[in-house]
């Protein structure tokens, strides 16, 4: 690929090189890089997160998710993190015991708003699901708030497979939430999205993004969370278990 994925051996600059912690192991190492810096990039660059900023965390128990909340352990802030499942609840609430974890259904609802509402406004919002999960954080963004927007796995990211899957996305992109730049105006908020396959060419910028998140994320202080690790000729069943959420 663009990025040397699914081989072997890859070469690539020092520049976006950094030392292997002492005491991880390798597959640790390998994927605090990837998710670390995309949380921090959207958390601390776009977001401008800061000690006591309240935090929304969209997929917590996810790579990303899960390293957003190390940054906001490091920072100061609060943050309040949706999962998907019980099970995921108690991965979060394992690794970060004093942080309130939200189970979300299958569409925002009744008890998911109150849930919300309770926490009060969000001067950051980590927004990784689309569809009405973005709608119902961008109305609980505080004046100056920041909604960063990376994916959204629950509007496209469970398409079924074979022809079922275009019907899937097409339905999901005719539902896709619009921005209305006036009532950003009105509300003094703002939307933001990235994805960093698109600054990989700024190298110097990201290199400077990468020091830091080492030296202020505090992704480092402790080996990252792995769910499983598979050889490469496994490479399928790998692609399969990331895929199964």
């Amino acid at each position: 690929t663009r990025f040397g994925a699914y081989a072997d051996r890859v070469t690539t600059r020092s520049t976006l090189l950094r030392r292997c912690p002492d005491g991880w192991s390798i597959e640790e190492a390998a994927s605090v890089l990837v998710q670390g810096l995309t949380a921090y990039y959207g958390l601390c660059e776009l977001g401008d997160a800061s000690q006591g900023s309240n935090v929304l965390v969209s997929s917590a128990a996810g790579g990303v998710g899960l390293q957003t909340l190390e940054i906001c352990e490091a920072l100061g802030c609060r943050p309040l993190a949706l999962v998907g499942s019980d099970s995921k609840k108690a991965v979060v609430a394992e690794r970060f015991p004093g942080v309130d974890v939200v189970v979300r259904g299958a569409k925002p609802d009744a008890a998911f708003r109150e849930r919300l509402d309770e926490f009060g406004q969000f001067d950051v919002v980590m927004e990784s699901l689309g569809g009405a999960w973005f709608r119902e954080a961008l109305e609980r963004c505080a004046p100056r708030g920041r909604l960063v927007h990376f994916g959204a796995t629950a509007s496209y990211g469970s398409a079924a497979g074979g022809p079922r899957k275009w019907v899937s996305l097409a339905a999901a992109y005719v539902r896709r939430p619009f921005v209305d730049p006036g009532e950003l105006t009105s509300t003094n908020r703002a939307v933001f999205g990235f994805n960093l396959i698109w600054l990989t060419e700024q190298e110097t910028y990201l290199a400077e993004v990468l020091d830091a998140m080492v030296a202020r994320g505090g992704v480092l202080r402790r080996p990252p969370l792995i769910g499983r690790s598979f050889p490469f000729e496994r490479l399928p069943d790998a692609l399969r278990f990331l895929q199964s959420g």
